[in-house]
């Protein structure tokens, strides 16, 4: 009896640490915009906490899925990592336009709530998994096993 073992545990389990950082990081956002005190800097965002938990679920989801069908973790794997490397983007290009033009009005920057950003945390932790996942979509839908 043989255990089969795929090549790529390591991308799967790193699939899931993402997954709870951004379910952390969307729970305390939430919670924040909510009025409750945590003691982080992270940014009170209603919409952005409620986003960080859907793609968090959607992670969630593909672990879960992929302990059965690893195609399916792969699938929702790539849609949750693609989904939190935009909104990273997003989120690090509108910070920066609004640091610029308070530096240039001469008023106070706080690159804090920057640094407090889930989906900023969520898109670095996303960046070294990105094109591991990218290249086994690749591969299977080129009809190659993975």
């Amino acid at each position: 009896m043989s255990i089969h073992r795929f090549p790529h545990t390591n991308l799967y389990l790193w699939t899931a640490v993402i997954a709870t950082v951004t379910i952390i990081f969307g729970l305390v956002s939430l919670g924040t915009g909510l009025g409750i005190e945590s003691g982080l800097p992270v940014p009170a965002d209603i919409p952005g906490g409620c986003i960080l938990l859907l793609i968090g679920a959607i992670l969630i989801t593909g672990i879960i899925e992929g302990r059965k069908d690893r195609a399916r973790w792969v699938q929702y794997g790539y849609t949750g990592l693609l989904l939190l490397l935009i909104f990273g983007v997003c989120t690090l290009l509108i910070a920066g336009a609004q640091a610029i033009s308070l530096m240039i009005e001469g008023e106070f920057t706080d690159m804090g709530t920057l640094t407090g950003s889930g989906f900023i945390w969520g898109a670095i932790l996303a960046i070294p998994a990105y094109p591991g996942i990218r290249r086994i979509l690749f591969g299977c839908s080129q009809g190659g096993a993975f």
